[in-house]
């Protein structure tokens, strides 16, 4: 999950999220920009009190990081062992906002 600059990136086929202090981090370059990383954004935007930023993001973020999450497609919000209410609540809401047509195609 580092780049040659040793900076957090993606793993293959998820996005990590990050929370320290009512912010969630995501490293800002080298990955790509998935689709439920997005939603975590919108719904964070939405939201008076937590803050949503992409940035370069170094490898001790994994020492001093509230919560860790995971962000896929096919997995939606994952809880690591690093958990908490932030987490919780971006579950929460992810599931409610894929149930809305802004954010499917019917097949």
């Amino acid at each position: 999950l580092l780049d040659h600059s040793r900076h957090i990136t993606e793993g293959p086929g998820f996005n990590v999220g990050f929370v320290w202090e009512d912010i969630v981090y995501t490293p800002l370059n080298n990955c790509l920009h998935g689709v439920t990383m997005s939603i975590v954004e919108d719904i964070c935007d939405d939201s008076p009190g937590i803050t949503f930023v992409r940035n370069h993001l170094e490898e001790d973020v994994w020492h001093y990081a509230e919560e860790i999450f995971l962000a896929s497609s096919s997995g939606g919000i994952t809880a690591t062992q690093r958990t908490g209410k932030i987490t919780e609540w971006l579950q929460r809401e992810y599931i409610e906002r894929t149930k809305h047509y802004d954010y499917t195609t019917e097949l």
